[in-house]
Protein backbone atom coordinates (compact mmCIF):
# COMPACT_ATOMS: atom_id res chain seq x y z
CA UNK A 1 0.00 0.00 0.00
CA UNK A 2 2.53 2.63 0.73
CA UNK A 3 4.59 1.78 -2.20
CA UNK A 4 1.53 2.08 -4.16
CA UNK A 5 1.14 5.94 -2.65
CA UNK A 6 4.62 6.46 -3.76
CA UNK A 7 4.19 5.78 -7.75
CA UNK A 8 1.00 7.77 -6.88
CA UNK A 9 2.75 10.70 -5.65
CA UNK A 10 5.45 10.73 -8.56
CA UNK A 11 2.73 9.61 -11.49
CA UNK A 12 1.28 13.35 -10.21
CA UNK A 13 4.82 15.09 -9.65
CA UNK A 14 5.32 13.78 -13.71
CA UNK A 15 1.83 15.55 -14.74
CA UNK A 16 2.42 18.81 -12.84
CA UNK A 17 5.55 18.94 -14.24
CA UNK A 18 4.56 18.32 -17.32
CA UNK A 19 1.62 21.07 -17.01
CA UNK A 20 3.99 23.57 -15.84
CA UNK A 21 6.23 23.18 -18.96
CA UNK A 22 3.78 23.92 -21.21
CA UNK A 23 3.20 26.99 -19.28
CA UNK A 24 6.54 27.72 -19.57
CA UNK A 25 6.65 27.53 -23.17
CA UNK A 26 3.59 29.24 -24.17
CA UNK A 27 5.07 31.38 -21.43
CA UNK A 28 7.47 33.30 -23.29
CA UNK A 29 5.26 33.76 -27.07
CA UNK A 30 2.54 35.23 -24.43
CA UNK A 31 5.02 38.16 -24.75
CA UNK A 32 4.05 38.76 -28.43
CA UNK A 33 2.32 41.99 -29.53
CA UNK A 34 -0.38 42.45 -31.40
CA UNK A 35 0.14 44.22 -35.05
CA UNK A 36 -3.04 46.85 -34.96
CA UNK A 37 -2.75 47.40 -38.55
CA UNK A 38 -1.98 44.58 -41.87
CA UNK A 39 2.03 44.08 -42.79
CA UNK A 40 3.03 41.52 -45.19
CA UNK A 41 6.60 40.49 -45.08
CA UNK A 42 9.09 38.71 -47.16
CA UNK A 43 11.36 36.43 -45.75
CA UNK A 44 14.51 36.00 -47.18
CA UNK A 45 16.59 32.28 -46.34
CA UNK A 46 18.89 33.27 -49.03
CA UNK A 47 22.84 34.01 -47.12
CA UNK A 48 21.72 32.94 -43.67
CA UNK A 49 24.71 31.38 -41.89
CA UNK A 50 24.42 28.15 -40.19
CA UNK A 51 26.80 27.63 -37.13
CA UNK A 52 26.79 23.96 -35.31
CA UNK A 53 29.68 24.01 -32.95
CA UNK A 54 31.01 22.01 -29.83
CA UNK A 55 34.78 21.88 -28.61
CA UNK A 56 33.96 18.80 -26.44
CA UNK A 57 36.32 15.43 -26.92
CA UNK A 58 33.01 13.52 -27.07
CA UNK A 59 29.85 15.30 -28.80
CA UNK A 60 26.57 13.53 -27.54
CA UNK A 61 23.89 16.11 -29.12
CA UNK A 62 24.68 18.71 -32.24
CA UNK A 63 27.14 16.18 -34.18
CA UNK A 64 24.71 14.58 -36.97
CA UNK A 65 22.63 17.43 -37.64
CA UNK A 66 23.43 19.32 -41.36
CA UNK A 67 23.18 23.10 -42.03
CA UNK A 68 20.78 22.41 -44.29
CA UNK A 69 18.55 20.46 -41.53
CA UNK A 70 18.81 23.28 -38.88
CA UNK A 71 17.88 26.01 -41.21
CA UNK A 72 14.38 23.82 -42.30
CA UNK A 73 13.79 23.10 -38.08
CA UNK A 74 14.20 26.55 -37.84
CA UNK A 75 12.06 27.74 -40.62
CA UNK A 76 9.59 25.13 -39.55
CA UNK A 77 9.22 26.90 -35.96
CA UNK A 78 9.03 29.83 -37.52
CA UNK A 79 6.26 29.22 -40.22
CA UNK A 80 3.89 27.68 -37.66
CA UNK A 81 3.77 30.62 -35.14
CA UNK A 82 3.65 32.96 -38.77
CA UNK A 83 0.66 31.52 -39.32
CA UNK A 84 -0.85 32.34 -35.74
CA UNK A 85 0.26 35.63 -35.92
CA UNK A 86 -3.07 38.03 -36.43
CA UNK A 87 -2.76 40.83 -39.20
CA UNK A 88 0.88 39.19 -40.78
CA UNK A 89 0.55 38.16 -44.67
CA UNK A 90 3.78 36.53 -45.94
CA UNK A 91 4.66 37.28 -49.11
CA UNK A 92 6.01 34.57 -51.16
CA UNK A 93 7.01 36.06 -54.75
CA UNK A 94 7.65 39.34 -55.82
CA UNK A 95 4.17 40.02 -57.34
CA UNK A 96 2.84 40.86 -53.98
CA UNK A 97 4.01 43.78 -52.69
CA UNK A 98 5.96 43.31 -48.82
CA UNK A 99 6.42 46.67 -46.52
CA UNK A 100 9.19 44.57 -45.07
CA UNK A 101 11.97 42.18 -46.07
CA UNK A 102 12.98 39.82 -42.64
CA UNK A 103 16.31 38.77 -43.33
CA UNK A 104 17.43 35.20 -41.58
CA UNK A 105 20.85 36.15 -40.27
CA UNK A 106 22.19 33.72 -38.41
CA UNK A 107 20.98 30.59 -36.30
CA UNK A 108 23.67 29.04 -34.20
CA UNK A 109 23.56 25.46 -32.28
CA UNK A 110 26.24 24.74 -29.66
CA UNK A 111 27.29 21.88 -27.36
CA UNK A 112 29.31 22.53 -24.43
CA UNK A 113 29.87 21.17 -20.72
CA UNK A 114 29.94 22.13 -17.12
CA UNK A 115 31.38 20.67 -14.27
CA UNK A 116 29.23 20.03 -11.15
CA UNK A 117 30.25 19.04 -7.62
CA UNK A 118 28.32 16.87 -5.63
CA UNK A 119 27.66 18.22 -2.02
CA UNK A 120 25.98 16.00 0.04
CA UNK A 121 27.64 13.86 2.83
CA UNK A 122 25.18 10.75 2.64
CA UNK A 123 26.47 10.24 -0.59
CA UNK A 124 30.00 8.03 -1.63
CA UNK A 125 29.73 10.63 -4.19
CA UNK A 126 30.45 13.33 -1.92
CA UNK A 127 32.58 15.98 -3.38
CA UNK A 128 32.80 13.86 -7.00
CA UNK A 129 32.40 16.49 -10.31
CA UNK A 130 30.40 15.04 -12.92
CA UNK A 131 30.62 16.73 -16.38
CA UNK A 132 27.36 17.68 -18.14
CA UNK A 133 26.23 18.80 -21.16
CA UNK A 134 23.95 21.67 -22.71
CA UNK A 135 22.69 23.06 -26.36
CA UNK A 136 22.24 26.23 -27.30
CA UNK A 137 20.14 27.66 -30.20
CA UNK A 138 20.32 31.47 -30.45
CA UNK A 139 19.50 33.06 -33.85
CA UNK A 140 19.34 36.57 -35.05
CA UNK A 141 17.00 38.05 -38.35
CA UNK A 142 16.68 41.58 -39.07
CA UNK A 143 13.54 43.59 -40.38
CA UNK A 144 14.38 45.75 -43.62
CA UNK A 145 11.25 48.21 -43.84
CA UNK A 146 10.95 48.73 -47.70
CA UNK A 147 9.43 52.21 -47.55
CA UNK A 148 12.03 54.16 -46.06
CA UNK A 149 15.08 54.99 -47.71
CA UNK A 150 18.63 53.65 -46.18
CA UNK A 151 16.01 52.17 -43.40
CA UNK A 152 18.43 50.74 -40.91
CA UNK A 153 18.13 47.12 -40.17
CA UNK A 154 15.92 46.04 -37.24
CA UNK A 155 17.51 43.32 -35.36
CA UNK A 156 15.72 40.89 -33.30
CA UNK A 157 17.44 38.10 -31.33
CA UNK A 158 16.30 35.14 -29.23
CA UNK A 159 18.00 32.12 -27.88
CA UNK A 160 17.43 29.06 -25.92
CA UNK A 161 19.10 26.37 -23.72
CA UNK A 162 18.56 22.76 -21.77
CA UNK A 163 21.11 21.02 -20.18
CA UNK A 164 21.99 17.59 -18.54
CA UNK A 165 20.66 17.37 -14.93
CA UNK A 166 22.07 15.58 -12.13
CA UNK A 167 19.38 13.92 -9.91
CA UNK A 168 19.41 11.93 -6.95
CA UNK A 169 15.31 11.87 -6.55
CA UNK A 170 13.99 8.19 -6.25
CA UNK A 171 12.86 6.83 -9.98
CA UNK A 172 10.50 4.37 -10.26
CA UNK A 173 12.72 1.09 -9.52
CA UNK A 174 13.88 2.73 -6.61
CA UNK A 175 10.47 2.56 -5.34
CA UNK A 176 10.31 -1.09 -6.74
CA UNK A 177 13.11 -1.87 -5.02
CA UNK A 178 13.07 -0.01 -1.72
CA UNK A 179 16.83 1.62 -2.64
CA UNK A 180 17.63 5.40 -2.72
CA UNK A 181 15.52 6.25 0.56
CA UNK A 182 18.31 8.39 1.79
CA UNK A 183 18.66 9.70 -1.82
CA UNK A 184 22.30 9.49 -1.89
CA UNK A 185 22.71 7.67 -5.18
CA UNK A 186 22.82 10.27 -8.29
CA UNK A 187 22.27 10.04 -11.50
CA UNK A 188 22.54 11.92 -14.93
CA UNK A 189 19.42 13.16 -16.66
CA UNK A 190 19.92 12.85 -19.92
CA UNK A 191 17.99 14.81 -22.81
CA UNK A 192 16.82 13.83 -25.11
CA UNK A 193 18.64 12.97 -28.57
CA UNK A 194 17.05 15.62 -30.90
CA UNK A 195 16.94 18.07 -28.54
CA UNK A 196 18.78 19.93 -31.08
CA UNK A 197 16.59 20.25 -33.44
CA UNK A 198 13.53 20.87 -30.52
CA UNK A 199 15.48 23.48 -29.50
CA UNK A 200 16.36 24.95 -32.81
CA UNK A 201 12.23 24.91 -33.53
CA UNK A 202 11.17 26.93 -30.71
CA UNK A 203 13.44 29.38 -31.38
CA UNK A 204 12.06 29.62 -34.80
CA UNK A 205 8.28 30.44 -33.00
CA UNK A 206 9.75 32.35 -29.69
CA UNK A 207 11.98 34.65 -32.13
CA UNK A 208 8.49 36.12 -33.06
CA UNK A 209 8.56 37.66 -29.65
CA UNK A 210 10.92 40.69 -30.58
CA UNK A 211 9.59 40.36 -34.17
CA UNK A 212 5.91 41.62 -33.26
CA UNK A 213 7.60 44.19 -30.73
CA UNK A 214 9.67 45.79 -33.38
CA UNK A 215 6.83 45.89 -35.69
CA UNK A 216 3.89 46.93 -33.20
CA UNK A 217 6.20 50.17 -31.96
CA UNK A 218 6.58 50.79 -36.09
CA UNK A 219 2.94 51.02 -36.36
CA UNK A 220 2.55 53.66 -33.00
Amino acid sequence: MHSFLLMKLKLNKILLLGLLLTISFQGCLLFKKELKSPVAIKIIEEGATIHIESNLNYTKYVNNYSKETILNEFMKGFNEEAGRTKNLTIVYNDNIKADYNLVIKTIRLTEKSKLETINNEKSELNGQQFELHEVTCDAEVELIKLSEIDAKPLRCFNSKQKSEKLKNNRNLSDLLSGTNKDNSIYRTKLMPAEIGLTLTQDVGRRIWVPITKKLSKKQK
